[in-house]
């Protein structure tokens, strides 16, 4: 009996410790994470139970807002939010050395390890299809279900080349503005400036923006685009300059779906490209819509978004 007694008792200790362990392993739905040079912000919405999204922003100094509508995507799953070290709500360090593309990489996969997302699926917009890009090429893709590639920059010639060949639509005079900076060194200029501003009137919002009231406390780092890309969206004099994930997309072999605005900076002719080096990619195009799809056509962007999770969901 008294042999018994303590099997019991041993049996309750391992138990109660068991149950204190699976406690502390569930993480609050919003918080922060230590990564290398500080902590970054995440959140946790929607309580679906199919495997879950996890969103990579645009940048390189940009934060999560943009990606609000995709909350209405969490009946089905749960959607998680992070802003990457430096802006939006995360830890803002003054480190320059912190700007490189392999710590934004070790940040994602300490977010994703933090968060034990063991399976789960990217969404990756702009500058966050880098740091996706390259987290598969260099982690590999186990428990990674798909990988959505928006407007996707993951090439530096490639950006630039459809960036200035779109800057051929502005009108005469804007153009002549910014080549004379370009020439004399000045583009950090407001003149300058204000004349990239009337490219993104037409590349990178289609439509008015919309997302100045969900974006109004998430903050914008211009030292780190300028230091990873520079001061001018045309050319690249940061150190991404060499930048090129896309000549090893052949690599991933996962479901990848690269969407793409009708009026997109990056051009549908350069991600028809990366589809076709691809061996299970496809590509949708949102019409009407330019770099920030997601925003210009929320509608749309949604139902293709879900419609492609829902389908690869299955895949073994």
């Amino acid at each position: 009996m008294q042999f018994s007694t303590r099997l019991r008792g041993l049996f309750f200790c391992f138990a109660f410790i068991a149950q204190c362990s699976h406690a502390e392993s569930r993480l609050p739905n919003e918080g922060f994470i230590k990564v290398t040079g500080g902590s970054v912000w995440y959140k946790i919405k929607g309580d679906g139970n199919k495997i879950p999204l996890l969103l990579i922003h645009g940048g390189p100094g940009g934060s999560s807002c943009s990606f609000s509508a995709l909350s209405q995507l969490g009946k089905n799953r749960k959607i998680i939010f992070y802003d990457q070290l430096g802006a939006g709500k995360s830890e803002q360090p003054d480190d320059l050395s912190l700007w490189q593309i392999d710590r934004f990489v070790e940040e994602l996969d300490t977010v994703r390890k933090t968060l034990h997302l063991q399976k789960v699926h990217l969404l990756a917009h702009s500058w966050g299809a880098a740091i996706a890009g390259q987290y598969l090429l260099d982690k590999g893709t186990e428990g990674i279900a798909s990988v959505i590639f928006v407007g996707p920059y993951l090439s530096t010639a490639d950006w630039v080349k459809d960036t200035n060949e779109l800057r051929r639509q502005l009108s005469p005079a804007t153009q002549a503005i910014m080549h004379k900076h370009e020439l004399a060194g000045t583009t950090a200029s407001n003149e300058y400036q204000d004349a990239g501003n009337e490219f993104y009137k037409l590349f990178l919002f289609h439509h008015p923006q919309k997302d100045a009231e969900n974006c109004k406390d998430s903050a914008w780092n211009q030292t780190i685009y300028e230091t990873m890309w520079g001061d001018s969206e045309f050319f690249a004099s940061g150190n991404l300059k060499s930048f090129n994930a896309a000549k090893d997309l052949a690599q991933i072999k996962i479901p990848t779906l690269f969407l793409v605005g009708e009026f997109d900076e990056v051009q549908e002719s350069t991600v028809y490209k990366y589809q076709q080096q691809m061996p299970n990619a496809s590509i949708s195009v949102i019409k009407n819509a330019a770099h920030m799809s997601m925003i210009d056509e929320p509608k749309a962007f949604l139902s293709t978004v879900n419609n492609f999770l829902l389908q690869t969901d299955s895949t073994p």
